[in-house]
């Protein structure tokens, strides 16, 4: 391996770090940028964040969002999972959309919740 750089996205600084081969790293400014930098060279992993499609709501689509990270090679694969799915109103924040989404033991679960839209009569 060369020596890799990268933009610690941990937090919002964003510092550009160098990584050598022997994972030694340089250019962060705290522990987690260390850390970072060493996850992302030998596991990459990502939350995923995307929206469903929902009837019956003032919204027609619902933010979901992962319980935690997942590889990062499997995130694209998610999002068209997740994308397959329809939902109907009521939705709490929380709900599980899909549990255990391409067996990583991670599930998706709905940002917000979501009342049944009720038109009135006047």
């Amino acid at each position: 391996m060369s020596e890799k750089q990268l933009i610690c996205i941990v937090c919002p600084i964003g510092c550009h770090l160098k990584v050598d081969e022997a994972f030694n790293v340089s250019g962060n400014q705290c522990k987690r940028g260390l850390a970072f930098a060493k996850k992302e060279l030998t596991n990459p992993t990502r939350m995923v964040t995307t929206t469903v499609r929902i009837k019956g709501a003032i919204h027609n689509r619902l933010p979901v969002v992962s319980t935690t990270d997942v590889p990062k090679h499997l995130v694209e694969k998610i999002v068209r999972e997740v994308q397959k799915v329809e939902l109907s109103a009521p939705i709490v924040e929380g709900d599980v959309i899909l549990a255990n989404i391409l067996e990583t033991g991670v599930d998706m679960i709905a940002a917000r919740d979501l009342e049944l839209y009720k038109i009135s009569k006047s």
